[in-house]
């Protein structure tokens, strides 16, 4: 018996019987079935592709595979770039078949496909090459600005560039990711193809945002965006930048105040914008000119340009659409040195207050000791201190964070603050410093005559008695009327004997009421109703020695002069 040379899968029957000597056959023959396979499957290869994107998994090869019985094993065996020979499985489906390489090497790989059926018959189809390329592109990425969003709720617009700094052009579809800490905050893609030394500039909104210090984070070909990355060859560096949101709580009406905080774009326009809506006028004042902003007058007709942290800034807030009192400027930018110096003219000047925590008013201002002359304030009312009188008199205590301060230099110098221990950003709380008891007496006293404190005052002081020479004992509230009998300040006499500081507010020009007095204005000193002295008001921050009733010859007091 005889088998064909090229019999695939093909089924024989033989008879088979016995048969002896004289010729006698068993009956009936015995049957035997015989497959014979001897043809190896044929394989056809309908795809082969030359080129992939190195880092991809890709369809490269594919085709059908037939064989007259059946399909056991089908295999592909690759040599990577480094010469390594491994397998794989290829994928089949009825005759057909695929190959996905997982391309995670760049340079030329080589694949053959074997496929045998069940008698061990081998066909093998290949060589076949295919090259992972990559672009080899070189990237850069920097934060340009960041700076609050018009409208509300309060968000931070952050502005990259991304650069083109390699040899090879760059396609568009760049996806870039951004990221405050490990929380994806972003994403967006270049528009445009970047040739070499090309950028574009890429605007993300961060929703939700909040105060404190935030590392910012912006990664150019980031594969967790959900835009496939394009396939560059390296790993491109990540731009890493600190940003500091600071918030700066407002009262209604006047407030002055400053940030230890930066803005990353100092326009005035865009610094105001989370107060929009929320206040009547913004005021400045740098190189010994008065500067303002008002929300409704054109841009080109304001005279305050820029906002920073080295200046003070007079804002009077209004109500909110809700009525509720207040708002809160919040400011974006990078944090300034505590001990940043400030350069400061002959005259006034307003500036910040760097340190993150409270001091009093000569440890602060150390660094120009027996420069200045008057150092005032701000907190829901006037704040004055005046080196050369009895400390008793000033009501400003301490230099808090958040607020600004007016400082009149005898001559030019250089303001440095000390550093102080930073324990984190203040809270609502805590930013209005309380300046001790004598303050708030006279708040209350204040709130109790009427008085509507404005951003100009001149500060009465002096000895107090009555028109017999007694002593006003402590506790005696005085007062202060313009000739249109406002009140435009009020005290409490906390040293028996003597009075003051008294702020006398100046006439609110924002408005069309009369809240004090003008320049020039002879002002009543009152006491239950009776005037027991009067002073004139000149200029803000001016003070004047005016002794209230008739102090005993013996007993005349006069300012303390101190070197």
């Amino acid at each position: 018996m005889s088998i064909p040379d090229k019999e695939d899968y093909v089924q024989h029957t033989f008879s088979v019987y016995g048969e002896d000597v004289v010729g006698n056959r068993t009956e009936p023959p015995l049957e035997v079935s015989v497959i014979v396979d001897n043809v190896a499957p044929v394989i056809t290869v309908t795809e082969a592709v030359t080129q992939v994107w190195w880092g991809s998994t890709e369809t490269i090869l594919s085709g059908t595979v037939s064989d007259g019985g059946q399909v056991s094993t089908a295999f592909v065996y690759i040599q990577d770039p480094t010469g390594r020979i491994y397998s794989d499985l290829v994928t089949r489906e009825g005759d057909t078949w695929q190959y996905d390489l997982r391309a995670w090497l760049v340079g030329s790989y080589t694949l053959w496909v074997t496929v045998g059926d069940l008698a061990g018959n081998v066909s093998t189809a290949g060589p076949y090459a295919v090259d992972a390329t990559c672009i080899a592109a070189q990237l850069s990425a920097a934060l340009v600005t960041a700076e609050p969003t018009a409208g509300t709720p309060f968000s931070v617009t952050l502005t990259v560039v991304v650069s083109n700094t390699g040899n090879v052009e760059i396609p568009a579809g760049l996806p870039v990711g951004f990221y405050v800490g490990d929380m994806r905050i972003g994403a967006a893609t270049t528009a445009q193809a970047l040739g070499l030394g090309q950028a574009e500039t890429m605007v993300v909104t961060w929703e939700n945002s909040y105060r404190g210090d935030h590392a910012i984070r912006i990664v150019p070909n980031d594969v967790e965006t959900g835009v496939s990355p394009l396939h560059i060859c390296a790993m491109q560096a990540t731009a890493q930048q600190t940003l500091s949101i600071l918030d700066v709580p407002l009262v209604e009406s006047w407030n002055l105040v400053s940030t230890y905080v930066n803005p990353f774009n100092t326009d005035a326009s865009v610094v105001q914008r989370p107060i929009e809506g929320q206040y009547v006028v913004i005021q400045g004042f740098d190189s010994g000119a008065p500067q303002s902003y008002y929300p409704d007058l054109p841009p080109g007709v304001n005279t305050l340009k820029d906002m920073d942290a080295e200046h003070g800034y007079w804002i009077k807030a209004t109500a909110d659409q809700a009525g509720e009192a207040g708002a809160t400027l919040q400011v974006v930018g990078e944090k300034l040195a505590e001990d940043r110096p400030i350069e400061m003219d002959a005259g006034w000047s307003l500036v910040s207050y760097l340190p993150r925590q409270p001091q009093a008013v000569p440890e602060a201002l150390q660094s120009i000791d027996g420069q200045y002359t008057v150092v005032l304030g701000y907190d829901q009312g006037a704040l004055s201190y005046y080196p050369d009188i009895d400390p008793s008199f000033n009501t400003l205590n301490e230099m808090t964070p958040l607020f600004g301060y007016w400082i009149k230099m005898a001559q030019a110098g250089t303001l440095q603050y000390p550093t102080t221990l930073e324990l984190g950003s203040l809270g609502t709380g805590e930013q209005r410093s309380k300046e001790g008891d004598q303050v708030l007496d006279i708040r209350g006293a204040e709130r109790a005559a009427g008085v509507t404190p404005t951003q100009a005052w001149v500060n009465f002081y002096g000895t107090a008695h009555r028109q017999n020479g007694t002593p006003l004992p402590v506790g005696t509230r005085v007062l202060a009327l313009d000739p249109d009998d406002v009140v435009c300040g009020a005290t409490v006499i906390t040293h028996g004997g003597r009075y003051g500081l008294l702020a006398c507010y100046g006439d609110d020009p924002t408005t069309t009421e009369d809240e004090g007095a003008m320049p020039g204005d002879t002002i009543r000193l009152m006491v239950d109703g009776q005037t027991l002295g009067t002073g004139t008001w000149t200029a803000h921050a001016d003070r004047q020695w005016s002794p209230l009733g008739s102090a005993p010859q013996w007993q005349v007091w006069l300012p303390l002069i101190r070197k």
